[in-house]
């Protein structure tokens, strides 16, 4: 079920089990523009945009959040030898695909991460790729 929220109240366990049915695990995501930025091509620039994405979960009553911070996302461009040739420049467009990288990014397991050089990383990465913040605090 997707509920908007309001953008400037800060969010509480009792206002998600407010939407939330009986038995179910709720996620709450938020997602913020943070702004654009630009790069470097061999000629000019080309375009990025921010994104902020912080996700959270109920548990027992608790409300648990992993923030993945600002991240910034480059438009889609045609690169040869290391130089920029083309750029989309449709704020748009650069807009959506940085929403679905983004989204793509944070629902993905980080398998850089090894499970006996790191055990610690391997346990965090783990319950944050599997929505189980509670671990992560």
């Amino acid at each position: 079920m997707l509920t908007h929220a309001a953008p400037d109240k800060e969010l509480t366990a009792a206002d998600v089990s407010l939407v939330t049915r009986p038995n179910w695990v709720p996620i709450v995501v938020k997602l913020d523009l943070a702004g654009v930025g630009s790069g470097d091509k061999l000629v000019g620039k080309y375009s990025t945009v921010k994104v902020a994405l912080k996700e959270s979960t109920v548990v027992d009553g608790k409300l648990f959040s992993y923030d993945y911070g600002i991240k910034e996302y480059d438009s889609s461009m045609l690169r040869v030898a290391g130089y920029v040739i083309a750029s989309e420049d449709d704020p748009r467009i650069n807009t959506k695909n940085a929403v679905n990288d983004c989204i793509k990014e944070a629902c993905t397991l980080n398998s850089k991460v090894n499970r006996y050089a790191d055990h610690a990383a391997y346990d965090k990465e783990n319950a944050r790729y599997n929505g189980e913040f509670e671990k992560i605090q």
